[in-house]
């Protein structure tokens, strides 16, 4: 994303951040949209906008089932569906932060290693801004629907499936898989999940399409803030 269109977006944060004790904002969007990038871009242009540590991340991949268990599952294959997140977990977490009311110790996930780290880093309540990040933030089916209410603002990210099969194969090479088996990961497990989330998550209040900002007028919490849904 280019500075200007992530200034513009950090603009419209910082001025409904005045009307909330705690804002939180659902980054969402098929695997390898860059979600994770802008998450990061968009809490370091927060943070540099004052002078204090005024945003925080959850991120949806450390609620990852743990290989072993998915193993035990036979789902160790489908890593990456919403099946293999413990949607429960995430969802309570959600709500204790959506609260604001205590230090929530949040899970972060390795990449590298692929797995999950438990209480790896610190929510504090009096962060009054929490960047939520991950694929089925805002899908229509399955419990992660249930707290869709808590987003303040949501943004999807969708570059196309073109762009997308090719960075997840750049990412599974990277990752240490041959080409053969990179392609095989990305068109039976990671191109389905893209699509499932295409095809089922609801209309987000920002969309990021072809590197343009596309504010919903019909749904967009940043000019209706005053009906913006009461939290728990």
């Amino acid at each position: 994303m280019n500075k200007y269109n992530l200034k513009k977006i950090v603009s419209c944060i910082l001025k409904l951040k005045k009307r909330h004790k705690r804002l939180i904002i659902a980054i969402a969007g098929p695997p390898c949209a860059g979600k994770s990038t802008f998450s990061l871009d968009l809490i370091e242009y927060l943070n540099a906008s004052s002078n204090f540590h005024i945003a925080s991340l959850l991120t949806m991949d450390g609620f990852h089932y743990d290989n072993a268990l998915l193993e035990k599952m036979n789902l160790l294959e489908k890593k990456g569906s919403p099946e293999s997140f413990d949607i429960n977990g995430f969802s309570s977490t959600l709500k204790r932060i959506a609260e604001a009311k205590e230090e929530v110790a949040v899970p972060l996930f390795d990449r590298k290693n692929d797995y999950s780290i438990a209480n790896a880093q610190i929510i504090y309540p009096n962060t009054p801004i929490i960047i939520v990040e991950g694929n089925y933030l805002l899908l229509n089916t399955t419990k992660f629907s249930e707290v869709k209410f808590l987003y303040d603002i949501s943004i999807f990210l969708s570059p196309s499936l073109e762009t997308l099969k090719k960075r997840l194969i750049d990412r599974w090479i990277e990752e240490g898989l041959t080409l053969e088996q990179a392609i095989k990961r990305a068109e039976t497990n990671d191109i389905p999940n893209a699509k499932f989330v295409l095809e089922n998550s609801s209309m987000a209040d920002i969309l990021y399409l072809d590197n343009k900002i596309i504010f919903n007028k019909e749904k967009n919490n940043i000019e209706k803030s005053e009906n913006a849904t009461k939290k728990l």
